[in-house]
């Protein structure tokens, strides 16, 4: 069998990924909101129409529901991640698993590819070697006069260790996933008088021996900027951002720091 390069194996995964996204929005959109609502909860005009609706709705919405990774994607997508995963092995530099060629090779996976993967092979993948599909909010600033603010910590991307956790359903918890780099979310529109100078500081992805990496970016966004302007924050990966340093600005500059999606997935 041969041996897959990265340049081969980085835009079959993307393309996996995107499969499973277009599956599990196609299911979403079947299974929920006023059209489902009205489909399925609409007036029972026979007798009998209540004992049909109790007995198969409710099968039938949560078969919907658990189609795209209990189902199509361990099916339909199976035989490629099946094949994608038995070349990973076949490289010289002892990989055994796909885990251990993400490792080798520095590539990360989109977190649909890691789902279906799991779905299919039954294998989690680590923290460290997946990119969250969303923005995650790590930090805000909200500046009361120039210099002077406030700093709020907010959500983490995770530990950088441990299995891969897609979504717990909880608000309050963030998934487990693979640090990525920042940018600066203007909140509320920077005033005209002083640009706002941020450097975020925190912790990078572990070590070859464990140890969490001390990491930090800097940025400068001009006055003027406007509501919803985004920038890119330095090159460093964050798991978290533990504070924000920040000099000028104006009272009402609020900005959030925020994860960048490591790359968009596509067919």
């Amino acid at each position: 069998m041969g041996v897959i390069s990265n340049s081969q194996f980085l835009p079959i995964a993307d393309r996996v990924a995107k499969q499973a996204q277009i599956l599990e929005d196609a299911v979403l959109l079947a299974t929920s909101g006023i059209g489902y609502y009205i489909k399925v909860h609409g007036p029972l005009d026979f007798e009998g129409d209540f004992e049909v609706e109790n007995d198969l709705i409710l099968a039938a919405n949560e078969t919907d529901i658990n189609l795209v990774f209990d189902g199509a994607a361990a099916s339909y997508l199976s035989n490629i991640v099946t094949s994608l995963n038995s070349h990973v092995q076949f490289r010289a530099d002892s990989v055994a698993s796909l885990n251990d060629y993400l490792n080798v090779s520095g590539i990360n996976v989109h977190e649909l590819y890691a789902v279906t993967h799991n779905a299919v092979l039954g294998q989690l993948l680590d923290a460290v070697n997946v990119f969250r599909d969303d923005e995650i909010e790590m930090a805000k600033v909200a500046i009361t006069s120039s210099g002077v603010g406030t700093f709020t910590d907010c959500d983490l991307l995770g530990t950088g260790t441990g299995l891969f956790s897609r979504d717990t359903g909880d608000p309050d918890v963030t998934p487990n996933s693979g640090a990525q780099q920042l940018q600066v979310l203007v909140a509320s529109g920077i005033d005209v008088t002083n640009d706002l100078i941020i450097n975020a500081i925190g912790v990078g992805e572990n070590d070859g021996d464990g140890n969490p990496t001390a990491v930090s970016a800097q940025v400068t966004v001009p006055s003027s900027s406007p509501v919803g302007t985004k920038f890119n924050l330095g090159t460093d990966y964050f798991l978290d951002v533990t504070t924000v340093q920040f000099a000028g600005g104006n009272s009402g500059d609020v900005v959030t720091v925020r994860s960048r999606v490591e790359r968009n997935i596509g067919l």
